[in-house]
């Protein structure tokens, strides 16, 4: 019987939706979905395997669901060229964000812990210090961390986060995704190129956001599914289509990423253990687990 298998589709991920890759032996029923569908199915028990949310399955590994990671990641990018605010904002550093409003999609969110962490740990802004508005509902009631502030405006997509700003919400904007530079927003950091690759090369950290997830009875599959993604990846490398793989760093393309990081999507769990250990971290801190998880917990070691 077939496993099902959801997964985003990308430019990583479409060598293995149009099998132009296969692995012998590995029988998947595949489907596409937003990483938000995904991660509510997969706690749901809906799929066997899916390209699920970095938070949202460590959270639920930490509840208790029977779920294991393998160490690919197709979805991460840089946070700090994601924050933005109005253009006749006067905020000219992070430290000026104490006593703001910032918005964003979902708290526990991955690309918003990472922005948290970042806020914390490089701008010396605890999450106790701001007042948090999202815009959709969590992906599982764990509470949030203690202290903060949290207030949700209903249940919108992802394109109405700007308006959160535009209509005077919020102050700040902490987008999971950069927002363009058409001159309507204002950026903290006017560089993020040298901002993004400073950090890399200072903290050996570069942000993971979506890994691929399955449930624990099947690990025997593993080893396979790590092999397969690996091929997709290099395929897609290989052969460029008509949409560009994503660029981790706002302002590159895919290839000037690529000059500039070396390898831009490492597999793997030493290759990203700066990353794990960091996400890890944070996870604490924040409260989204109530003890750390440890990379060994959560992955399965496949490199």
């Amino acid at each position: 019987m077939p496993l099902s298998c959801s997964l985003i589709d990308s430019a990583l991920t479409r060598p293995v939706l149009d099998g132009s890759v296969a692995v012998p032996g590995l029988d998947l029923a595949l489907s596409t979905a937003t990483v938000d569908e995904n991660s509510r199915a997969m706690i749901a028990g809906k799929h066997d395997i899916a390209e699920m949310s970095m938070a949202t399955f460590v959270q639920a590994l930490s509840q208790g669901q029977k779920l294991l990671a393998i160490p690919v990641f197709m979805g991460r990018r840089f946070l700090q060229p994601c924050v933005a605010f109005a253009k006749n904002s006067t905020i000219g550093s992070p430290a000026e964000l104490r006593g703001k409003r910032i918005g964003l999609p979902q708290f526990w969110m991955t690309s918003s812990m990472w922005h948290r962490g970042l806020l914390e740990h490089e701008y010396g802004v605890p999450a106790t210090q701001v007042a948090w508005v999202t815009n959709q509902p969590e992906r599982l009631d764990a509470g949030f961390t203690p202290g903060v502030q949290v207030t949700n405006i209903g249940d919108q997509p992802l394109s109405a986060l700007p308006k959160m700003l535009t209509d005077g919400i919020v102050d700040v904007l902490f987008a999971p995704r950069p927002l363009a530079r058409d001159g309507k927003l204002g950026f903290l950091f006017d560089d993020p190129v040298a901002t993004s690759l400073e950090y890399r090369a200072r903290t050996g950290i570069y942000p993971l956001l979506h890994t691929i997830v399955l449930k624990a009875s099947l690990k025997e599959h593993a080893a396979a599914l790590f092999e397969l993604f690996t091929r997709s990846k290099e395929y897609a490398y290989a052969h460029p289509g008509p949409t560009e793989i994503e660029s981790p760093i706002a302002g590159l393309s895919f290839e000037e990423a690529r000059e500039r990081l070396g390898e831009p999507y490492p597999y793997g769990v030493r290759a990203n253990s700066a990353a794990i250990d960091a996400f890890m971290t944070y996870s604490v801190e924040q409260a989204l687990t109530a003890k750390r998880v440890s990379a060994a917990e959560a992955f399965l070691a496949l490199d």
